[in-house]
């Protein structure tokens, strides 16, 4: 039926329905995607709590093929030399473990997921294979565990990534969160963001949006960009359906520090 839906119905009537919907599911003071009972002052959404693993998947991705889509972030992590030396990655807003599944298969480090969501990380636990998980190299953490445990690690973590998922935070709440990534930071540890060129959700409902590099470079050294449109696999070249903007980043240095160099 939904086939028939989408072969008969255009694309911008089917937008405007979703959007619609989506305002009247999350009506309240931040419309768009905000929840009207919020937990805390750092709970945002809902729209990625789906008790159905076959929606939470269609909702990481959309349009994109799951695994090409995968294989291209993981070869976009080894093209820029990111999991080497790696000990320690983070998956931010990691969803049901798409990138820490193919991160654990690719590097021999330790992945802490981390997900708001209660259906997101109960889905990660099945996703996740259970040989993957036996081997303590995989933590499932909320977000709130995720800042109350950082807090007592003192070397850090190497790297960072927020793969389709920063763009989804409102920015007021990334200006209060955000700092506290950087300073869970090692030394020559480092964020990588994986999406959208812009954020996505803000406080008057998708107007006037926050573009992502902007919103770094107030927190962090933007050390490089690029634009990624297309992966090899297999002898064969596949597309994003939309273009996917990147961002590497790192604590900015001190005056001292950049004068060392």
């Amino acid at each position: 039926m939904r086939e028939i839906i989408k072969r008969i119905i255009p694309n911008f009537i089917l937008n405007a329905f979703r959007d619609l919907r989506d305002r009247i599911a999350h009506q309240g003071k931040y419309d768009y995607k905000m929840k009207r009972d919020r937990d805390s002052s750092l709970d945002y959404t809902t729209r990625y709590d789906h008790k159905s693993i076959r929606k939470a998947r269609k909702s990481i991705l959309w349009d994109d093929d799951w695994q090409g889509a995968t294989l291209a972030t993981i070869n976009i992590l080894n093209q820029l030399k990111l999991l080497e030396g790696v000990g320690t990655i983070v998956d931010y807003g990691g969803g049901i473990g798409r990138i820490s599944r193919a991160l654990l298969a690719n590097f021999q480090g330790r992945v802490i997921l981390v997900d708001r969501s209660t259906e997101m990380r109960d889905h990660a636990r099945s996703y996740i294979p259970k040989k993957m998980a036996d081997d303590d190299r995989i933590e499932i953490w909320s977000d709130t565990e995720f800042m109350r445990e950082m807090a007592e690690i003192e070397e850090g973590v190497d790297l960072i990534l927020f793969i389709e998922a920063l763009q989804h935070i409102p920015e007021p709440i990334l200006d209060k969160i955000f700092p506290k990534f950087v300073s869970f930071l090692s030394p020559e540890g480092q964020i990588f963001v994986l999406g959208n060129k812009d954020l996505d959700v803000d406080l008057q409902a998708r107007r006037h949006h926050t573009l992502i590099g902007d919103f770094l470079r107030k927190h962090v050294e933007v050390l490089r960009e690029d634009i990624w449109t297309e992966w090899e696999r297999g002898g064969e070249t596949f597309r994003f359906k939309h273009p996917r903007f990147s961002f590497l980043c790192r604590k900015r240095m001190s005056p001292d520090e950049t004068r060392s160099m």
